[in-house]
């Protein structure tokens, strides 16, 4: 167990830096690809251990850090997302 927390820890730690990059920074140092197959990477051991899964994972929040001067609102509806759909099935799942 101490090994997937470890793991945890570091992807966690990884989508935190890549965020940081690319929202913040402007300047991604990875392709969309390869962030999409460490967040589902980190999706999937959350899966699997959900006792794991802490608030401030990347899985728990949408984008980065919001600028200073936006407002909070909660949504009746929830906004769903394509959730980064890479073929035709993931499209028709979230359709």
């Amino acid at each position: 167990m101490k090994n997937i927390k470890n793991e945890l820890k570091r992807i966690r730690q990884e989508i935190n830096h890549h965020n940081y990059r690319y929202y913040i920074k402007d300047d991604p140092e990875i392709s969309d690809q390869e962030y999409d197959q460490l967040f589902r990477t980190l999706q999937t051991i959350e899966s699997q251990h959900p006792e794991l899964i802490i608030p401030s994972s990347p899985t728990q929040r949408v984008g980065a850090q919001p600028l200073k001067g936006f407002n909070t609102i909660s949504h009746r509806i929830p906004m769903l997302s394509l959730e980064n759909a890479m073929n035709a099935e993931e499209l028709s799942e979230f359709d």
